[in-house]
């Protein structure tokens, strides 16, 4: 569960935020994670570690934002999938589009993705780069 913390400078945040993580450290609670901008995570591990002792990292751990973002890419394997470029990009949504039947919401294109057989070769176009290769009998 997600709990934010927030109050004035010098209210006592970061005492009762060391102290939460602290009680559940000892009550030996996995998954404890400290959520800190990237220019404070060095800074929070060590006082994290000075509060809750040596079996810290067994029940929690400090992360930065760019790190909760690559935990999340790596356990749900977005972090493998290709980025498109643009092209690929106004491609996918011109089918998407094509597909929901909006032809009218394509600005750039879309007189030319309403012709007949051109979202077919396009999307065949499509299969056949991410397939990666060409077929040799053709």
């Amino acid at each position: 569960m997600l709990h934010l913390l927030y109050g004035p400078a010098a209210s006592g945040k970061t005492d009762l935020l060391m102290g939460r993580i602290r009680t559940a450290v000892a009550a030996h609670t996995p998954g404890q994670v400290l959520l800190v901008p990237e220019q404070y995570s060095h800074e929070a591990e060590r006082a994290l570690c000075a509060a809750c002792g040596d079996s810290l990292s067994l029940y929690a751990e400090v992360l930065s934002f760019t790190g909760l973002a690559r935990r999340v890419a790596a356990e749900t394997g977005a972090g493998e999938a290709p980025l498109l470029d643009q092209g690929g990009r106004l491609l996918c949504m011109a089918l998407g589009a094509l597909a929901g039947g909006d032809v009218a919401g394509l600005v750039a294109c879309g007189v030319i993705f309403a012709l007949p057989g051109v979202v077919f070769g396009c999307a065949y176009g499509l299969y056949e780069a991410l397939k990666g290769r060409d077929d040799p009998d053709a």
